[in-house]
This record gives C-alpha cells, structure tokens and sequence, in this order.
C-alpha cells in the first residue's frame, strides 16, 4: 500500500509542476508589427508593436489591436458583439428563470391561485435564452482568431529583421590514432 501512495504522490509532484511551467507569460512576439495572443501579469491580451491591449472582457482589446485593418476589424466586432449580445442572453436567462421558478414555487405552496400557463412560456423562454446565449458566446471564438489571422496574414513587405536560425560548421572528425607499428597480429 505504502509504495503505491508514494507513486501517487509522485506522479501528482510531477504533474503539478509540469502544469505550472505552463503559466509563463515571459514570451516576446518576433515581430512586432503582428498581433500576437498573450498575458501580461496573468491578465490575458494581446501585443502588437510592443504594446499591451489587455481584453477587457468581451473582446475589447483585440478591436483597438487590429483597427488598421478593415477586414480584421470587422472579425473583430463580430466577436466582441457575439460575445455582448451572448452574455446579456446567458445572464438574463439565468437571472430570469430561478425567479420565475421560485415565484411559482412560491404560489403553490401558499395554496393560492393556480399558476398561469405564461409563467410557463416565461421559464421555457428564459431557458431559451440561457441556451442561445451560450451558442452565441461559443460561435464568437473562431472570430476572435480570424481577427488575428486576417491581419496577420494581410501585412505588406518582408518581415523588419528577418531570423534565420544560425549555420553551425560541421564538426571536424578527431583523428583516428593509427595502430601503433608492431608485429603482424597485434603482439
């Protein structure tokens, strides 16, 4: 039992710090006229030109970071307005519907009058919403990237300071010692 528990624990160490490695935010974009996704101080954002457009929720920081370019600029709005219009459907349906649920709860136990069929058309439309809502906030993603592709893909001209990795020599063979001169047979 004892060296299984230490293997768990062991696999776990390992995990945790495997996954830790994994919240740097110490990348530099190569190129700076490009938009690049990233954190700044665990606050996600992007870059472009050495400058920090932070996402203000809802994608208000990539519209400043690509505003240059029409095309890109319209992905962009679109994201951010999917991502507006989806959180108003997801929190007034989730707002919305436990208070008509609790309302009618509310009625029934009281003993007073029935509940109304609306009440019911009510709950079924906020659950609605609560489902559109979310549809809406997850189609705006694959915006979001094509806001970034588009204008990344559209810049003009050859990159400012083009990388080329380095060309290493090759590596020159040790000499190989010739077999010291003796009698035939190696003796």
């Amino acid at each position: 039992m004892m060296p299984m528990m230490r293997t768990r624990a062991a696999s776990l160490l390992c995990s945790l710090s495997l996954v830790g490695g994994c919240f740097s935010t110490s990348h530099a974009p190569r190129d700076p006229r490009k938009v690049y996704m990233t954190m700044e101080s665990g606050v996600r954002g992007y870059v472009r030109g050495g400058e920090f457009h932070s996402e203000m929720g809802f994608g208000g920081g990539l519209v400043e970071a690509v505003e240059s370019n029409p095309r890109a600029l319209e992905a962009a709005d679109t994201f951010r307005g999917r991502m507006i219009g989806g959180f108003v459907g997801l929190f007034g349906g989730a707002m919305c519907l436990p208070g008509i649920l609790a309302y009618d709860a509310a009625k029934q136990y009281d003993g007073r009058a029935s509940i109304p069929d609306s009440h019911a058309y009510l709950a079924v439309g906020c659950g609605l919403a609560m489902v559109v809502g979310a549809f809406a906030m997850a189609s705006a993603m694959p915006y979001q990237f094509d806001a970034i592709n588009i204008f990344n893909d559209e810049l003009d001209g050859p990159l400012p300071s083009q990388w080329v990795p380095p060309r290493f020599p090759s590596p020159v063979p040790s000499p190989v010692p010739s077999p010291a001169a003796g009698p035939p047979g190696g003796f």
